[in-house]
């Protein structure tokens, strides 16, 4: 069974002191997934706009058969199992948290925020709450101090609703497509801190605010903001100044949990409903509690990301305006992104009870130099699961890269339930279809016990040595718990609306999902679905050497001798041995020279530690004559002619050397292209390697 499981997309500009308007606000989130019977499955994509008006698209689509990847029986998701995916609001138990914590906390006053920014005449506020989270984290590890800590959030926009169209991308076409002809359509149509990760998962950014400035006061700053990025863009597609390490989600942890993130790790982006008619402002501050939405239906209506930056257990309920106010003290210090001149000086106090706070997630980042590649398939994060009550287990064969011998290091994967444990086994020299088919490293298998949904970078328990240009496995295993399901993440098969289009691609042969029906693994591609979630992090050791002939065969005459033409990278020549495998017909010595000594046809294998190359060597009679042709012989100064050399039927020459009499007249290369320099007359002459010759009387007019 496939289950489609949420995904928020949150727009919410900024409000009256917006110079023009923008285009309206609108959620998107997967409501239920039912499967109706065992041969189709019916996906729900409800589409939440201000207004509350709702656009529905149904996808049915055949099911693979029982032996293939559905183990599971058809179920609904009840509302108990939406709980666990965060439909519905999130429960948080002892909101003022335990003693072990402070009453109050500000990022501010420790440094480890940037200041308010401006998403101006845009809808862009996921990205803008997502990239303060990443900042802060960047001040708190020592990347970047306050003043310099700045990302793009222009980035971040653009490549998450433009998914990579160039040819050899294993990650092509994955991604968002907005339907829209407006240039600028990734500024407006909104997102979620889900789609900001799955974009930063793929090493699409982090990068400073310079690399890709955000400018969107007016329409037209807007308009030129995006056709810069169309113009010069693609270059910045994989560029990062830090990589995305850990984005945890918080949706179902005690607020203790949420305390302790922004004490130790980084400030929380959020999702929240925002109507600045329960915006209001005081002698306490700005503070914000609305009673339109009450329960799941206010997470479903949530149109704005904000950003966390602290609390006050003993802010005062009597702070808010009567007309809405809660029951309790209590409440959360959250930045804006409409300027300094909204709220107060940018911030505002949200009240604990609020209901409809939700994708609360916590960015890590680490340095981009930590890791070289990132082997993956999934270029926009998952959007089904395979769940199973045994334990679903999933994986990807890569090949490294062949420039490089590696260490791989780490294995970034995906969790959508929290308290989610892993097994993560790595198996080298796979054959192709067959995961497991390799060696296991036994040393490098690791175990986790991931406490919150989310995005996960996993240290090997050991690095996995690896050479350049073999294969490798990651098989994952998502453990279940008292016979109840986990979920292994693999991407979506696609969907749109008038509004969006979503797209996923795969081949056969990467990904894999275990049946324990079939005792056998089964080709998630070849089975109609895409690629499991899986990525694998590794760092350059040494390069790898490479020994390649310049040509697969050469033609060479009986006892011609020759120095084969071998080119080497990271591998000195002293390094390179040599065999032939047919002494009687080519003999090779240690350093590469050959002689041939009889008729007939040989293969000269050059080899070094784990890399090798071939060439066949045929050998022909040798030449007993030999003439030199041309198509004229009376050239136009500053012409080239190529000459033809012919020798005897069934012998050939390498070795040929061609002299000119008269150089100044005519220059010959020793390919036998003759340049006409100046007027005059000239002699071109060819020796073969046994020494017959031929001449050729050739005039520059």
């Amino acid at each position: 069974m496939f289950v489609l499981i949420s995904l928020v997309l949150s727009m919410s500009p900024r409000p009256t002191m917006a110079k023009e308007n923008v285009q309206t606000d609108w959620t998107r989130r997967v409501i239920t997934h039912t499967i109706t019977n065992s041969n189709s499955k019916l996906l729900h994509f409800r589409f939440m706009d201000q207004n509350e008006q709702e656009v529905s698209l149904t996808e049915n689509s055949t099911s693979l058969q029982s032996d293939s990847l559905t183990q599971s029986p058809s179920t609904d998701l009840s509302s108990a199992a939406l709980q666990s995916f965060r439909l519905t609001a999130p429960i948080r138990s002892a909101l003022k948290g335990d003693s072990n914590l402070p009453a109050s906390y500000d990022l501010r006053d420790s440094g480890v925020i940037t200041s308010i920014k401006d998403q101006g005449n845009s809808g862009a506020c996921w990205a803008f709450g997502t990239l303060k989270s990443a900042e802060s984290n960047a001040i708190r590890k020592g990347f970047l101090t306050k003043n310099h800590a700045d990302f793009s959030e222009n980035h971040l926009a653009w490549f998450a609703f433009h998914p990579s169209e160039r040819g050899g991308d294993k990650l092509i076409t994955d991604g968002f497509y907005p339907i829209s002809s407006d240039v600028d359509a990734a500024y407006t149509w909104g997102g979620s801190s889900l789609i900001a990760l799955f974009t930063l998962a793929r090493w699409s950014g982090v990068v400073s605010e310079s690399t890709a400035p955000f400018q969107a006061d007016t329409l037209a700053e807007r308009s030129a903001m995006a056709q810069k990025m169309k113009k010069n863009g693609e270059v910045l597609r994989y560029r990062s100044n830090y990589h995305m390490q850990n984005a945890t989600c918080y949706d179902a942890a005690p607020t203790s949990a949420w305390k302790n993130a922004l004490m130790n790790t980084s400030a929380l982006a959020a999702g929240m409903y925002y109507n600045t008619a329960y915006a209001s402002k005081g002698s306490a501050g700005a503070t914000y509690y609305q009673t339109a939405y009450a329960g799941s239906t206010a997470v479903k209506s949530s149109n704005h990301c904000v950003t966390i930056i602290g609390w006050d257990d003993n802010y005062s309920r009597l702070n808010f305006p009567s007309s809405h106010r809660p029951k309790s003290d209590g409440a959360w210090l959250v930045a804006n992104s409409y300027g300094r001149k909204t709220d107060e000086n940018g911030y505002f106090w949200l009240s604990y009870e609020e209901p409809s706070i939700c994708d609360v997630y916590a960015f890590e980042l680490e340095k981009n130099t930590k890791y070289d590649t990132n082997y993956q398939y999934d270029g926009f994060g998952w959007g089904s699961a395979i769940p199973d009550t045994t334990s679903p287990k999933g994986a990807n064969i890569f090949r490294v890269r062949s420039d490089y011998n590696q260490n791989l290091k780490a294995v970034g994967i995906y969790t959508i339930t929290d308290a989610q444990n892993v097994t993560i086994q790595i198996y080298k020299n796979v054959t192709s279809g067959y995961p497991t088919s390799g060696k296991l490293v036994k040393a490098s298998t690791t175990t986790a016990s991931i406490p919150y949904n989310g995005f996960h970078t996993i240290t090997l328990a050991k690095p996995v040595a690896l050479t350049g240009g073999s294969s490798f496995s990651v098989v994952v295993t998502y453990h279940s718990k008292n016979n109840t399901e986990a979920y292994l993440p693999i991407e979506g098969t696609g969907a749109s609306t008038n509004r969006v289009q979503s797209l996923y691609n795969s081949e056969t042969g990467q990904s894999f999902y275990y049946s324990p029906t079939a005792n056998s693994w089964v080709d998630t591609s070849a089975a109609g679905q895409n690629n499991v979630c899986i990525k694998a992090f590794a760092k350059n050791t040494t390069p790898k050497p490479t020994i390649s002939f310049r040509s697969a065969k050469i033609i060479v005459g009986k006892k011609e001798t020759l120095k084969l033409p071998l080119t080497l990278k990271h591998i000195t020549a002293s390094q390179v041995r040599y065999k032939s495998s047919k002494k009687k017909i080519v003999s090779v010595t240690a350093r590469g020279k050959i002689r041939a000594k009889k008729r007939g046809t040989a293969t000269i294998t050059a080899y070094g530690k784990n890399v090798k190359a071939r060439i066949k060597i045929i050998v022909k009679k040798a030449p007993s004559s030999v003439a030199l042709k041309a198509k004229k012989k009376v050239l136009k100064k500053g012409s080239a002619l190529q000459l033809k050399v012919a020798l005897s039927k069934h012998s050939a020459s390498r070795k040929r050397t061609f002299r000119s009499s008269n150089p100044k007249v005519l220059k010959v290369s020793s390919s036998g292209i003759v340049y006409a320099r100046k007027k005059g007359t000239a002699t071109i002459t060819v020796m073969t390697y046994n020494r017959h010759k031929a001449k050729l009387k050739l005039r520059v007019k």
